[in-house]
């Protein structure tokens, strides 16, 4: 049985014919279910965990933004549950993952395309992207076998899965890939890391590891971004769980 999460801000009235196209053609498809209309009162990942004891339901589908899929993503971790996702706009998330926006997303999840893939976690929380350090401040040890102590203020990104779809150089590269077994380490010299990517190719510019501790190099903490929302701070060591969740992807994903 299918398991419906419908994102909060789905209760707005510019969403009603998206989801009436959705919802019309899970019916055509045959793959109707249990809904769940979440309030921005609820917390959506508490809801997954108490639906992953049910054993009538195989797969759990997130519909609306790619918040809704980190927060069922990562309560899913290491379930024997599948992951669906419809998207009611395009996202960088989605087009990894080869999902299509709103009721074109259906026909990929009838066609049921299982991948196993990676997650990352962070001290004591999952991540299903990546997680963000603004203040380039800190030192990084990697895989207790090597240091990155950056000399200038950096923006840093630990990822699991993000930004394959920026270039084929990217791409090539094997940055962000979710199912590779390890965590990839981006350090950008401005705000944004889009103009760094150029560099890509530089030696120190891209590191990967299977377990990252992170710690500030001065005494104040520093803020980590968890899956672009959750706040915590250092010290945190981050590890990757190979193959932790299985998930329904498209045919245009941009990982085999």
């Amino acid at each position: 049985m299918y398991l419906y999460l419908y994102d909060s801000i789905l209760v707005e009235p510019k969403y009603k014919k998206i989801l009436d196209l959705i919802e019309n053609r899970l019916t055509d498809l045959g793959i109707n279910g249990k809904i769940v209309r979440l309030t921005i009162l609820e917390n959506a990942s508490q809801i997954v965990k108490e639906n992953l004891k049910n054993e009538d339901i195989n797969t759990i589908v997130a519909i609306g933004r790619d918040k809704l899929l980190f927060e069922t993503a990562t309560a899913m971790a290491n379930s024997d549950k599948v992951l669906g996702f419809i998207p009611i706009e395009p996202s960088e998330q989605s087009e990894i993952l080869g999902i299509p926006p709103n009721e074109f997303a259906c026909d990929v999840l009838s066609a049921r395309l299982i991948k196993k893939i990676d997650l990352g976690k962070i001290n004591n929380l999952f991540f299903f992207s990546s997680v963000e350090i603004n203040d380039g401040n800190v030192k990084i040890n990697c895989d207790n076998s090597y240091q990155i102590i950056p000399q200038i203020p950096v923006k840093i990104k630990i990822i699991n899965l993000d930004f394959l779809k920026f270039s084929q150089e990217i791409k090539n590269a094997n940055v962000g890939l979710p199912n590779d077994s390890y965590l990839e380490i981006l350090l950008g010299k401005t705000k944004k890391l889009f103009p760094f990517f150029r560099k890509i190719k530089e030696k120190n510019s891209i590191f990967y590891a299977k377990k990252i501790e992170i710690f500030s190099q001065e005494k104040e903490e520093t803020e980590i971004i968890v899956d672009q929302e959750r706040i915590i701070k250092t010290p945190a060591e981050a590890k990757v769980f190979p193959q932790a969740l299985k998930i329904i992807v498209g045919k245009n994903r941009l990982f085999d």
